[in-house]
């Protein structure tokens, strides 16, 4: 079996949360009100935090396959949980984001500059929760010895196996999304929403008149 990895890194440093503790420090700078501050605070760690989870998914995930499957668990559990922690804190980061949208104390020329993000509309913000809120009911069936014989117990990289087109004794394993049926999200909009989320993260940084 070859395996084909259709997952796109995220590159480049992310250091947002590093400028926005910075200024925040300094009278004036970062916001007076406590709750918006822990808005922008949680909504920049954490959206960082998704991207390093991310790539360390698959890192770990490549890792599993290029070795010897079966025997470098400690790669795919690692990819495991570096996956569902990434789903986690999309929804919470993008949680934060709505809120700061909504508040009243924030600056309405922010407001302007985030404008409306793709990652933050129902049509994406509903598929990330509803990932999440999946891998939480399966940990509840473990707990409970209610999940069905065969069903997986933790989310994995996955995706469709389809005979080599050269070579008929061999198959091709395409890598590109992660599901908990019936929800499932490609790599590439992990990638495309996650960066969207990193700019967001960047432009709400540098935003100095609060």
């Amino acid at each position: 079996m070859i395996v084909d990895f259709r997952m796109p890194k995220l590159e480049g440093p992310s250091n947002a949360f590093l400028k926005y503790s910075t200024a925040y420090v300094f009278p004036g700078i970062g916001p007076d009100d406590l709750q918006l501050h822990a808005f922008v605070s949680n909504y920049i760690r954490l959206t960082e935090a998704s991207k390093d989870h991310y790539n360390n998914a698959l890192s770990h995930t490549e890792r599993y396959w290029e070795t010897s499957p079966g025997l470098d668990m400690g790669s795919i559990c690692l990819a495991t949980s570096y996956l569902e922690s990434c789903i986690h804190n999309m929804h919470r980061a993008i949680k934060c984001l709505i809120a700061l949208k909504k508040s009243q104390d924030a600056p309405q020329e922010l407001k302007s500059k985030i404008g409306r993000p793709k990652f933050a509309k129902s049509a994406v913000s509903d598929r990330i929760r509803d990932l999440r809120n999946a891998v939480a009911h399966l940990e509840d069936q473990v707990l409970a010895g209610t999940l069905p014989p065969g069903a997986p117990f933790a989310l994995f990289a996955t995706g469709s196996e389809t005979p080599h087109p050269d070579e008929p004794t061999q198959t091709v394993l395409t890598l590109d999304r992660v599901k908990l049926s019936p929800h499932e999200i490609t790599f590439e909009e992990l990638h495309a929403w996650l960066t969207e989320m990193l700019l967001c993260a960047a432009l709400i940084s540098e935003h100095r008149n609060w």
